[in-house]
């Protein structure tokens, strides 16, 4: 009973471990107000390009916009200054399509409000001179940003307030002009916060939410032949449905889910999600479930080469939660729901993104939650990651891995010096163990022997190949050739 019991401890232990994110970086400094960042990820079927987040960024009479690559996992570049005009530069929004980028934001110059565009083309390291979408006297507020992968063009939506209430309109661009103001909602009620998104290769789709109705619901509308088609209404309770946010990456089949929202209909705020494609739409799935303030959803999604197509869920979603009795983050990763931060300070507002490892051939993807927080006295913004294997999903289970029958045969915590076992489906000839820390970096390779057939030992001291003691953690070993993934617990 005693061993029974020692067991499930280690065990528990070793999953909580899994849930534990490295520690958060600080992606930004000085005695300025950073807030509001928002990530793109390009709509492809595995992570293919560098991750950019923009934000806005104060000083003295108003704010400007600034941007920071991240090219292969965890180098960040020096920020970049989108936009520097007078007054206020505020809530920006990104969108991009291989190396095009473009960024959408709210200028207040006096008493106006207008929305403003910039582009980075393939070989800029800078921002080029920015565009206005809307240059009238009406509050315009709220752009999203979507760009094309036919050609250098994007659109923009945006609220207005030009008939008392709250509106939608877009504009398109097809990398010399603008084309005129179209109006997508111009009904009795007020609609806020569009979101541009795509569900297939053909249309492009906007989502936002409206009180039409009285209470706030969810609606979309799709692009097509040069005209948005009649607003379609997701949500359907008495509730409030708010914070529409599509998610990003691949989004295109039936049955994905591919839109998220926060919803009261059960007393406190929690995460919601369906699929926006299928016909009739899907109940919508309940993302959280901890009776506490859960908002502001931001989901990610890609295809993984052990799956072949794209998982009904999201690999990645991140929220805001109050749970602990104050804002922090936490992830839905793999299914399994993760701590990201719990500093006890403001953290909210986040936004995901991925990309791929060493110079977009490595190995690792490296999937980010970057948000705001205001835990050294001044708002900066904050990232932490999770890695998948481009060769196959990580299992986020003790003692397994993501080959089909492939098994860790030895301990979970492993105590070294010890033996590591494992065995595999199928015969390996001349196989190689590679062991990986969470930064992605290679520790060590050695040659197992084979005592049965798929089983494979070697002898670990739990040092690296350079002779250094490896510190407790949780480190990755990887048969290369093969599809399997084996997460270690390294207890000392």
């Amino acid at each position: 009973m005693k061993r029974c019991a020692l067991i499930l401890v280690l065990l528990t232990w070793a999953s909580a471990s899994f849930a534990v994110w490295p520690p958060a970086i600080r992606l930004t400094d000085g005695p300025n107000e950073n807030i509001n960042p928002d990530a793109y990820v390009q709509e492809q079927p595995t992570p293919t390009g560098p991750l950019v987040v923009v934000w806005q960024r104060s000083r003295l009479g108003g704010w400007d916009i600034y941007s920071r690559e991240n090219r292969y996992g965890l180098s960040w570049r020096p920020p970049v200054i989108v936009s520097s005009l007078p007054d206020s530069n505020l809530t920006p929004t990104i969108a991009a399509y291989f190396n095009y980028k473009y960024c959408a934001w709210v200028n207040c110059h006096g008493d106006s409000q207008n929305i403003l565009c910039s582009r980075m083309g393939r070989t800029d390291s800078t921002w080029g001179p920015a565009m206005y979408v809307t240059q009238d006297s009406f509050p315009n507020l709220e752009p999203s940003v979507w760009c094309s992968e036919y050609r250098d063009s994007a659109a923009v939506a945006w609220v207005s307030l030009r008939n008392g209430r709250w509106n939608l309109y877009t504009r398109f661009y097809n990398g010399t002009f603008w084309s005129p103001v179209i109006p997508l909602v111009t009904d009795s009620g007020n609609n806020r916060c569009p979101r541009f998104f795509r569900v297939n290769f053909v249309y492009t789709y906007l989502t936002w939410q409206s009180d039409v109705r009285g209470n706030w619901d969810i609606y979309t509308s799709r692009y097509s032949g040069g005209s948005w088609s009649a607003p379609q209404r997701i949500t359907n309770g008495s509730q409030a449905d708010v914070q529409p946010s599509p998610v990003k990456g691949v989004n295109g089949g039936r049955d994905l889910v591919d839109l998220l929202w926060t919803s009261d209909s059960l007393g406190n705020w929690e995460v919601f999600g369906t699929s926006c494609s299928s016909i009739p739409l899907p109940t919508p799935e309940r993302f959280t479930s901890h009776d506490s303030s859960d908002s502001e959803p931001s989901a990610l999604m890609y295809m993984l080469p052990s799956f072949g197509k794209a998982l009904y869920h999201p690999l990645l979603t991140a929220w805001t939660s109050r749970r602990d009795g104050n804002s922090n983050i936490y992830a839905e990763n793999m299914n399994l729901t993760e701590v990201v931060d719990t500093n006890r300070a403001e953290d909210s507002h986040p936004t995901v993104s991925t990309t791929p490892g060493y110079k977009g051939k490595g190995n690792w993807i490296y999937n980010w939650v970057i948000w705001q927080s205001n835990r050294d006295g001044n708002w900066n913004l904050y990232g932490s990651y999770k890695m998948d294997w481009n060769g196959g999903v990580e299992s986020g289970e003790a003692a397994s891995a993501s080959g089909s029958g492939s098994k860790f045969l030895s301990a979970c915590p492993f105590r070294p010096p010890g033996t590591i076992a494992l065995f595999l489906p199928e015969s390996h000839s001349g196989l190689v163990l590679k062991l990986y820390d969470l930064q992605g970096r290679l520790l060590f390779e050695r040659r197992p022997g084979s005592s049965t057939p798929g089983k494979y030992e070697v002898r670990w001291d739990g040092r690296d190949d350079s002779g250094k003691s490896l510190s407790s953690g949780l480190y990755f070993l990887k048969p290369e050739g093969t599809s399997a993934l084996f997460r270690i617990v390294l207890l000392r």
